[in-house]
């Protein structure tokens, strides 16, 4: 009995949906928006050669890559 009621509340709620969509008003109206004059670019941000905090190890890219795969165990 209570499935039989929301299925029935469902369908008299949706019953109308359809005519309630064909009275919606779509607004159309366009907003031209001009472009501002181009500003100078920001100067560049340069690195810091600050050695790193203490505690940290500073990592170096290796210069021997192997080519081959290690024999499994």
């Amino acid at each position: 009995m209570l499935h039989g009621g929301l299925i029935w509340a469902g369908v008299v709620m949706t019953m109308n949906a359809a005519e309630d969509n064909a009275k919606a008003v779509t607004d159309t109206t366009l907003v031209f928006i001009q472009p501002d004059q181009p500003k100078e670019p920001p100067p560049p941000q340069l690195a810091t050669l600050d050695p790193p905090p203490k505690g940290f190890q500073t990592l170096s890219a290796p210069i021997d890559i192997p080519t081959e795969i290690p024999p499994s165990i």
